[in-house]
């Protein structure tokens, strides 16, 4: 079992991993960053496990290449798109700290292809812990609006 301390450490530097993934599909879309393919790779493409799979809040089962071919046919085509991420927590880690389980709360601004395109979704995300951290999936489920 995870020591306190380690937990902690490992809760942290996953929240800034899903942090920074946001914040470049949101850069992305906006078009803050360069339209080129080896930065769009290196932020998102090897980010994510080669058996990735994302549900949407909708229920559809994307694999890595049918969520990820769109977003980079979007560079730029949404400037008034926002993602910030809350209340992110550690929620497992695996045999041997090789997996991890997340759940956070993902607020979208400026959403297009979204309805309401000012929205909220609970995530749970699973981490694969190796050389380098994939995410594994990634579960989304719309929150409805109070």
């Amino acid at each position: 079992m995870m020591d306190e301390s380690k937990h902690q450490e490992l809760e942290q530097r996953l929240f800034a991993e899903v942090v920074a993934f946001h914040d470049f599909i949101a850069q992305w879309f906006r078009g803050e960053v360069e339209d080129d393919a080896l930065l769009f790779d290196q932020h998102m493409k090897q980010k994510l496990a080669p058996d990735f799979i994302n549900i949407q809040p909708s229920g559809l089962v994307l694999t890595r290449a049918e969520l990820l071919d769109p977003i980079f046919q979007a560079h730029g085509v949404n400037p008034d798109f926002d993602i910030s991420i809350r209340e992110f927590r550690l929620m497992f880690v695996g045999k041997e700290d090789s997996f991890a389980v997340a759940r956070y709360i993902e607020d979208q601004t400026g959403a297009r292809n979204t309805n309401p395109p000012n929205n909220s979704r609970i995530s749970s995300v699973g981490f694969r812990l190796e050389d380098q951290t994939l995410w594994q999936f990634c579960h989304e489920t719309g929150l409805k609006s109070s």
